[in-house]
């Protein structure tokens, strides 16, 4: 069964656009793993149900030049100064409560 995606984009999520290429793919896949897929078709772990069959999409986030779009205290990666992948996480979301 193909999972369910959906495009996204910088000129979408505006300043809330989270990483450093500007548009991928957001998959849902087995009901709980969050996967975002990138222009050159790697794919990268979102949340961490999803991280072990992909890498974690830290490398691919953006710095956090705002402190208003820090990455929340339940974010893995709270302590370093990264956007947020809120609105990645967002998106997988309803993905996966699609039915």
């Amino acid at each position: 069964m193909q999972a369910q995606s959906q495009s996204v984009s910088a000129a979408q999520l505006g300043n809330e656009w989270p990483l450093r290429v500007a548009s991928g793919k957001i998959y849902c896949e087995l009901g709980t793993r969050y996967v975002f897929e990138d222009p050159n078709g790697q794919r990268w772990a979102i949340n961490g149900a999803a991280t072990g069959p992909y890498p974690a999409i830290l490398p691919l986030q953006l710095d956090n030049p705002n402190p208003e779009l820090a990455c929340r205290p339940d974010e893995p990666n709270y302590m370093t100064p990264k956007m947020s992948l809120t609105p990645l996480f967002d998106i997988a979301e309803v993905q996966c409560n699609r039915k």
